[in-house]
């Protein structure tokens, strides 16, 4: 493994390690960021990947508001040009689907991965080939508003241990007081 994909899969722990952290108001799975009812003083209540912008825009990330109006009026991550889960994607190195399983498969009955990559599987539980679950699924929810932070840094970290689990082993160097972080303005 080179050195620049492990030090994007420690980020990577990092972000799951922050997320754990979080109190379930200032987390909405469902939305990048929000500018709703659930804003609060200190921020805005956010998913992995808006997280991961707040956490890592001296990076690069960053938000960037819709281009039009099928988009909704949230700002969504960008990162060298890609967006949403493909920015997360790239920032971290990840596969789509190990981006977009974390990021977007929120309530289908399963997500099908786009992938014939037979250790996946096993990687993943006992699975039917080319699917993973949904966060409904997997976590029996019954709505996606019971999402909570523990379940998406638990998907973090099973992407990182597929790859390097000796970088869970790791301290994680990363201030964990949420409240001190804003999310970057558009």
């Amino acid at each position: 493994m080179n050195k620049r994909f492990r030090a994007k899969l420690v980020k990577l722990n990092q972000l799951a390690n922050f997320i754990d952290d979080l109190p379930h108001d200032k987390f909405h799975m469902p939305r990048w960021t929000t500018t709703d009812g659930t804003r609060t003083h200190c921020g805005t209540a956010g998913c992995a990947a808006g997280w991961a912008v707040t956490l890592f825009h001296k990076s690069g990330m960053h938000f960037q508001k819709a281009r039009n109006p099928i988009d909704g009026p949230e700002p969504f991550p960008v990162y060298r040009g890609a967006e949403g889960y493909a920015a997360f994607s790239l920032f971290f190195g990840l596969a789509d689907y190990e981006a977009k399983w974390i990021t977007v498969a929120l309530c289908s009955a399963s997500y099908v991965v786009a992938c014939e990559d037979a250790t996946l599987y096993g990687d993943y539980g006992q699975l039917d080939k080319g699917e993973l679950p949904s966060y409904m699924t997997e976590y029996d929810l019954d709505s996606i508003d019971a999402i909570t932070p523990r379940h998406a840094a638990t998907r973090i970290r099973q992407v990182v241990r597929r790859h390097d689990p000796t970088v869970l082993e790791e301290p994680v160097v990363i201030n964990k007081v949420w409240n001190e972080y804003h999310v970057v303005t558009v």
